[in-house]
């Protein structure tokens, strides 16, 4: 712990926001009535303590923004290209490459097939080897794994 005080830089990122706030604090030891106008300024031994300690608060907040990232999906669609439905879906993640799973969805609501793909992340990706039939009016993606 460092009792020199000083300023230190405090980051926090909020995982479910995805935000990232980062701000200086200063800890600066100012009591009322104890303040000596006579005061040398700080020696090298406490200038030499503060890094230290700015540099654990840092790499405790930011361990966190580095620990990967759960995979998401963030846009599926149905498009029609020359007479062809494809299914065009966007995730986004840390991973190079994800598994979904595409449920098609008829006009009644009900689950008309299932099927597993590999994608890659973070970028809109036609999903490949999927047939889409006349009667699937919906899907639902899921990330798996």
């Amino acid at each position: 712990m460092n009792t020199n005080g000083g300023t230190v830089d405090v980051g926090v990122y909020f995982e479910e926001e995805e935000l990232f706030r980062n701000t200086r604090a200063n800890f600066d030891p100012i009591a009322p009535g104890s303040v000596d106008n006579n005061a040398t300024p700080a020696t090298s031994s406490a200038a030499t303590t503060a890094p230290p300690a700015t540099a654990a608060i840092t790499a405790a907040t930011t361990s966190g923004t580095t620990a990967a990232r759960r995979a998401a999906v963030a846009s599926a669609r149905l498009a029609t290209l020359a007479g062809q439905r494809y299914l065009v879906v966007r995730v986004t993640g840390t991973a190079r490459s994800a598994r979904i799973k595409v449920t098609m969805i008829g006009a009644s609501g009900k689950a008309l097939g299932i099927a597993v793909r590999a994608i890659r992340t973070n970028r809109l990706t036609r999903v490949p080897n999927l047939r889409i039939g006349k009667a699937v009016r919906s899907v639902r993606v899921a990330v798996i794994g």
